[in-house]
């Protein structure tokens, strides 16, 4: 179990985890928290319209084998941008 100040810590450490293996494919960095809704932004070569959902999958399989049990909540796609805004729930760390 993770206490709250760990949090930080690991979400930095999935990040680096996340584009270490990645990038430039896809990139993940955080924009926010609020409460317990995570604001990631999903950004690379990826094609946002087909297969966006498995790139944000393997992020939360990151969170979830540091210990953070984490849900897909909303998925804003911007595709003349390439990326993706996602919400992420933070259900137990």
């Amino acid at each position: 179990m993770i206490d709250k100040i760990d949090l930080d810590k690991v979400l930095k450490e999935s990040i680096e985890i996340y584009n270490r293996y990645r990038a430039p494919e896809a990139v993940v960095e955080i924009l926010g928290i609020d409460k317990d809704i995570l604001i990631a932004k999903f950004s690379g070569y990826f094609c946002v319209t087909c297969g966006v959902i498995d790139w944000i999958e393997d992020y939360i399989y990151i969170l979830k084998d540091l210990g953070v049990d984490a849900q897909i909540v909303k998925v804003d796609y911007f595709t003349e941008d390439n990326y993706v805004l996602v919400k992420i729930r933070i259900v137990r760390y």
